[in-house]
């Protein structure tokens, strides 16, 4: 059986990699948090100085010439599930950013986002402020001094940002009605270390991974490294922890649509566990049995045969927070097609990701709200390395950029149909 799956990913994964992107980046501390401007994309990496407390949020909205609005999200449990809750959740801290909004008051309970007692989520922080008027804490400094002229004087536009905006719990993740100069700034910004300290009790703290995260050779040879398997799992050994993300569950209803929700195909998921020699692999997902990705299905049988080798666990059953502390903490993490997977390419600890998706953006992938593509996560996270998959073989071949329906048709082909290569994006 391994010899078919060498013979599978053989066919399609001669060395395809290109030459990281050696995007120049600088950063600079401001009041205990890292903000970089990185190509006119501002990231706030760690850390997050705009976190204030119910009084100084009270004297902000009570001081009229408090420069900035208030912006409010009065809940997020009405908008599907927790990687929808957190796609909410980050767009808002963009646009508090663009906006500069003297308060930011997010929901400070949740049932959807995952807890360890599996209790509802509370935040102990959900109170931020993004004005820039004086006050005891050290301003955000940006490289060059200033922000983007693109971000420049969108505060004081009432049409852009007003005074007041209130964000229901039904539309938090679709926002409609924004001004398109907001959207343009909104999608240029990630505010990562607001995000982590609103959702530590999901995310955990900077110590929340129970060892140390193996550090990735310095510049190691990819060519040798990431190709076609031709010695067995067994044998190979040396690349860390690699943890596999199916995507199951709802989409594979028969008879409903989920548009933008295309799955990668098995060849995809047998081309990650080739391309290193792994200590450890996982593979995890989430759905009854007639809900099951066809291509967990194939990997649970080849695993089931001793072909995998040893150490590989395979979870399809494990409360969402378990499965998420694993993905936090991989050393390297291949991710389905899925808004969850946008708070894993922001938060896991993974120094490698591997997407379902090619290198260079696809139409409609800079989208406000849509998808991560890669060459924004290059841009957000410079310190990890990023793979992505070449899709099209032919004009008619199935790639997760087709809308999405169950079909016997469409699940035959996630099984069988091929890629064309793997690339490394950054």
């Amino acid at each position: 059986m391994w010899a078919s799956v060498r013979r599978m990913v053989g066919a399609t994964m001669v060395s395809m990699l290109t030459a990281g992107t050696g995007l120049h980046m600088e950063s600079v501390t401001a009041n205990g948090g890292v903000i970089d401007v990185r190509h006119g994309v501002v990231v706030q990496d760690r850390g997050c100085p705009q976190a204030i407390s119910p009084d100084e949020a009270d004297i902000r909205r009570s001081t009229r010439g408090w420069p900035g609005g208030v912006l409010t999200l009065s809940s997020i449990e009405r908008i599907g599930r927790s990687g929808n809750h957190y796609m909410a959740i980050s767009t808002l801290f963009s646009m508090a950013f663009c906006c500069q909004v003297k308060v930011l008051e997010l929901p400070d309970m949740d049932w959807r986002l995952p807890t360890e007692s599996g209790e509802r989520f509370k935040s102990s922080t959900n109170l931020f402020s993004f004005s820039q008027r004086h006050t005891n804490r050290a301003p955000p400094q940006y490289i060059n001094g200033s922000l983007p002229t693109d971000f420049e004087g969108l505060q004081g536009r009432l049409d852009v940002c007003p005074h007041e905006r209130l964000i229901d719990g039904t539309h938090a993740n679709h926002i409609r009605g924004l001004h398109p100069h907001l959207q343009k700034c909104m999608r240029n910004v990630k505010m990562r270390g607001c995000e982590a300290a609103y959702l530590k009790e999901s995310l955990g703290g900077e110590h929340a991974c129970p060892s140390p995260q193996r550090q990735l050779a310095e510049r190691e040879d990819e060519s040798a490294q990431l190709v076609a398997g031709t010695t067995s799992p067994l044998e190979r050994r040396g690349a860390g922890s690699l943890v596999v993300h199916v995507r199951s569950g709802d989409i594979f209803k028969p008879g409903t649509i989920y548009h933008q929700y295309g799955q990668p195909p098995l060849l995809y998921y047998l081309a990650v566990i080739a391309s290193k020699p792994w200590n450890k692999m996982s593979f995890v997902t989430s759905g009854e049995d007639d809900l099951l990705n066809p291509a967990y299905r194939v990997i649970e049988g080849i695993n089931s045969q001793g072909l995998l080798g040893t150490n590989v666990e395979m979870h399809k059953d494990r409360p969402l927070w378990e499965d998420l502390q694993a993905m936090l903490c991989a050393d390297s993490l291949a991710l389905s097609h899925s808004t969850f997977t946008n708070l894993l390419l922001a938060h896991s600890r993974a120094k490698r990701f591997f997407l379902p998706w090619g290198c260079e953006p696809q139409v409609g992938d800079t989208t406000l709200n849509h998808f991560a593509n890669a060459t924004m996560i290059c841009l957000q996270r410079s310190e990890v390395e990023v793979y992505g998959i070449e899709w099209r073989t032919t004009s008619e071949a199935y790639t997760v950029y087709d809308s999405w329906d169950p079909s016997s048709n469409l699940l035959e082909m996630v099984v069988s149909d091929s890629v064309k290569g793997m690339q490394r994006c950054c």
